[in-house]
């Protein structure tokens, strides 16, 4: 995976230099949030990030929760770098691109645990800016842009092709999903999607999708499609307790199962 890595920091080494050739466009920005903490904004992030990557997309995941996340363990990574030092770094991006599960290369731990700090809104530019520059190197970025209404997010959500608002079966849960819609908005062309995670069902995750996506058409005139459910999987908690991925983990768990619909879906919808 080393190798994969270093030839992909060389290939973004060279955009700058002149016209990129790939069999890719600019790779798809996919922001993955939540309006409030404890609805697996990071599990899922790292899963269709994995997913996409099992697919043999050529798949960027970035760690961007400004409280710290820890998608960037669950794609494998042990000691992740933290990006607020990156982004000194005279190569940028080239430099924090590290190799994670499946062949998944990873932009890891964006601001970390010891110093939860947002980027600098020029530091934010300029990472979009270098994402969007692996013009021809890869085909999906998957974003972890963490909870709430802050700043960071607002670019995130700005800058995305697809938005996924993860939201729990609580109605406190689907409320905060209503107000980050609202209150963080999203560029024009945007495709916003809906997951509900810890459902205990089908029926009972439409229940809940169907109420978010009535809200946004009536008060805000936005469409809101569902991408699909997560089950409550015990062997999420295993697996996060010991770091890693659930995917190579536990292959055959309904969790994976259902990871892979999702990203199977995330293709159809961006490509």
């Amino acid at each position: 995976m080393d190798d994969q890595a270093n030839h992909l920091r060389e290939l973004v080494r060279q955009t700058g230099a002149g016209p990129t050739r790939g069999p890719f466009a600019q790779p798809k920005l996919i922001v993955v949030t939540g309006g409030t903490g404890g609805v697996g904004t990071s599990t899922l992030a790292s899963g269709l990030a994995i997913a996409l990557a099992q697919r043999r997309q050529e798949t960027v995941f970035v760690d961007a929760d400004p409280q710290g996340g820890d998608g960037a363990g669950l794609c494998g990574l042990k000691q992740p770098k933290r990006l607020a030092d990156v982004l000194t770094a005279p190569d940028g991006l080239a430099g924090a691109l590290e190799s994670g599960t499946d062949g998944l290369h990873v932009v890891p731990g964006v601001w970390g645990w010891d110093h939860p700090v947002e980027p600098s809104a020029s530091d934010l530019q300029r990472l979009i800016e270098q994402i969007r520059g692996l013009e021809g190197q890869a085909e999906f970025a998957v974003i972890d842009a963490g909870n709430g209404l802050s700043y960071s997010a607002r670019a995130w959500w700005r800058a995305a092709d697809l938005v996924v608002v993860t939201m729990r079966l609580e109605v406190a849960s689907v409320m905060a999903a209503y107000a980050s819609i609202k209150l963080l908005g999203v560029g024009r062309s945007a495709l916003v999607r809906s997951v509900v995670n810890r459902a205990r069902g089908r029926g009972a995750a439409d229940e809940v999708h169907g109420r978010l996506a009535e809200a946004c058409s009536r008060f805000l005139d936005l469409r809101v499609e569902p991408l699909g459910h997560m089950p409550d999987d015990p062997a999420l908690a295993t697996v996060g307790a010991r770091g890693g991925s659930l995917l190579a983990a536990k292959p055959g768990s309904p969790f994976v199962r259902q990871i892979r619909r999702l990203a199977d879906g995330l293709v159809e919808q961006v490509s």
